[in-house]
């Protein structure tokens, strides 16, 4: 059974994602607005928003496996929670240079990397292994109803004030965080990694423990590159929605939020779905959704919101479906001594490959045209498709 402490981990969950996922609408909204960015100046935004995972990924997923996950979680979001009222300030008032708002995006993603990463490595620590799929189901759904909801409030928020603004409610969800992980109990940490041992051995023992598991492995590089595809297709989708089909701000919210449909029945219906087809086939569905998805953006004009409705709704589809299973499936298969480092790792080359797809993204969309670059992570997702297809270890996974 999913107990007190889980419950308290899901909601520090619940509330921080509400000012992320608003966070995530309003940054390139902020760029556009404010910064009056260009398409490769707002691509830059999710380049420093995942740049992070990249660089810290492995020393972070070190410090948590070792260090006490529920302090971090603490202190990580009262950090957050100040960088957050900063962004407020100097971007209402106009006073911060963009290199400074890229700044503080980078500082904002580093420590919430810390959070992140500490939440999922402690999850199988108050879960029973049996329950893991059913804890991940219970996650993903309330991801999908923010999801679903954030934009257009995010949308509203623009509307009736300004983007910035989108920073305060930020704020205030991280402190509730804090305070919901506050209340877990102390003695939470019982697999603390007590050794010796230099880092660097402690990083490579992790290294190989995921490409010595077949599952782990194949698992790994299909999600390495379906990420970097989503790096290329996210840097340029609210460019490419405001700027080429002319879309306004409340009206890409209302695109995103009622897309997001497909988000909430495929979370909804996630469980079942992995019960009946298993976990293997389910992710296998997740690329063919992603694919369906962006290739149906790269079709639209101007007058086709009838079809990005449905492509965001077939990629709001494909997250649940592809999240619950591929957590689960790697959950399971991970030494909880190792949690933290595993996880950095899938933070390494897959978040952490979404700066150098949203580079890539900008680059083709300067040099070439956006739809090109929208074209380009297509074939990149359908190569992921591909390993996950060739791979006997994952579709016969249950």
């Amino acid at each position: 059974m999913l107990n007190r402490n889980f419950n308290l981990l899901w909601l520090s969950q619940i509330v921080s994602s509400i000012g992320n996922k608003l966070t995530i609408f309003g940054f390139p909204l902020v760029g556009i607005f404010i910064y009056d960015t260009t398409v490769l100046e707002t691509s830059m935004i999710t380049v420093m928003s995942f740049l992070p995972s990249l660089l810290f990924g492995t020393i972070i997923g070190v410090i948590v496996d070792r260090g006490d996950k529920r302090r971090i979680g603490i202190f990580t979001n009262i950090i957050c929670f100040v960088i957050s009222i900063i962004l407020f300030v100097f971007s209402i008032f106009k006073i911060l240079p963009l290199w400074g708002f890229y700044i503080l995006i980078f500082l904002l993603n580093t420590f919430l990397l810390f959070g992140s990463i500490s939440f999922y490595s402690q999850i199988p620590m108050v879960v029973e292994k049996e329950n893991l799929k059913k804890a991940n189901y219970k996650m993903e759904l309330s991801n999908s109803v923010i999801d679903t909801a954030a934009p257009s409030v995010g949308g509203i928020i623009f509307g009736l004030f300004s983007a910035p603004f989108i920073f305060i409610i930020d704020g205030i969800t991280f402190i509730l965080a804090s305070f919901c992980q506050i209340l877990l109990p102390c003695d939470i940490e019982k697999y603390k990694v007590k050794t010796k041992k230099k880092s660097i051995v402690h990083i490579r023992e992790a290294y190989n423990y995921v490409f010595n598991n077949q599952i782990l492995f194949k698992l790994a590089m299909s999600y390495f590159v379906l990420v970097f595809g989503i790096g290329i297709f996210q840097s340029i989708q609210f460019y490419y929605l405001s700027k080429v089909l002319n879309v306004a701000p409340y009206t890409i919210g209302l695109i995103i939020s009622v897309g997001n449909i497909g988000l909430v029945v495929a979370s909804i219906s996630s469980l079942k779905i992995s019960d009946t087809i298993g976990m293997g086939r389910t992710i296998i569905l997740s690329f063919i959704l992603y694919a369906v998805g962006f290739t149906l953006y790269y079709l639209s004009s101007e007058e086709s919101t009838l079809s990005l409705f449905v492509a965001t709704m077939c990629i709001g589809a494909a997250m649940p479906l592809y999240n619950v299973n591929a957590t689960t499936i790697r959950q399971s298969n991970v030494d909880l001594s190792m949690l933290g480092s595993v996880s950095a790792i899938w933070r390494i080359f897959g978040r952490g490959l979404i700066p150098l797809g949203a580079a890539i993204g900008g680059g083709i969309s300067t040099y070439f045209s956006v739809e090109i670059a929208i074209l380009i992570s297509v074939i990149i997702v359908l190569l992921g498709l591909c390993i996950v297809l060739f791979s006997d270890e994952l579709k016969k996974y249950t």
